[in-house]
């Protein structure tokens, strides 16, 4: 039995959260504690986090991308803020939800701010790589999305040379090269990411869109 204590908790986290992130244009997931605003290429995701051992919440902000077909949500640039706040009365957790969502809309507006182009975030992504397969695949991604595609190629060329120690990094390597391939056969390279942009919104059941609009939002 769910005790009213925890219903408080939640309700209050939420309350919080339409408060501040709905003027920004976010939307709740169902039910859960987590929140997004949808920028067609990628999304701002807000997890207001439970904990296995206490009442409260941590807050993970971060831009998650759309260009690897998957149907699952994940925080691919960005992360933790500030430490765990714990409920211990309504009162208490009232004003620790409106701090928590607040902080929340700055790290939002701080992401938006930082990827507002298709660009930017080639270069920002470009800046940050490490031997980690999935940030050569971001980069890439984005290099190809900017019409980079030298620099895509050359990206994709650090990640084949990734050792394959799981499937998903095979499976990363193949993406690449069948990505590349339709650039070398004539493909626009910002198509050919849309696409799987597209493919991507579909699994996650997000609001359709055509390969025209998303191109446009590639910008």
């Amino acid at each position: 039995m769910v005790t009213s204590s925890l219903q408080d908790h939640n309700s209050l986290l939420a309350a919080s959260a339409k408060t501040h992130l709905t003027p920004l244009g976010f939307k709740r997931k169902g039910r859960s504690r987590l929140w997004f605003k949808d920028m067609g290429w990628w999304l701002v995701v807000i997890e207001f986090q439970p904990s296995s051992w206490s009442k409260g919440s941590y807050l993970n902000v971060a831009a998650m991308w759309l260009w690897w077909a998957k149907d699952y949500w994940s925080f691919d640039e960005g992360g933790r803020v500030g430490d765990f706040r714990e409920f211990k009365d309504n009162e208490q957790f009232s004003l620790a939800a409106d701090q928590l969502a607040r902080a929340a809309c700055a790290q939002a507006i701080a992401l938006e701010d930082r990827f507002n182009s298709v660009e930017a975030t080639a270069t920002y992504l470009q800046s940050r790589i490490t031997q980690n397969p999935w940030s050569l695949y971001a980069a890439f991604a984005a290099a190809l999305a900017a019409r980079q595609a030298a620099l895509a190629s050359q990206v994709s060329g650090q990640l084949q040379e990734c050792p394959e120690t799981a499937p998903w990094i095979i499976d990363l390597k193949a993406k690449t090269r069948t990505l590349l391939q339709k650039v070398n056969l004539g493909e626009s390279p910002r198509e050919v990411v849309a696409v799987e942009i597209q493919r991507c919104r579909e699994l996650l059941k997000l609001p359709t869109k055509s390969l025209e609009s998303l191109g446009a939002t590639l910008t």
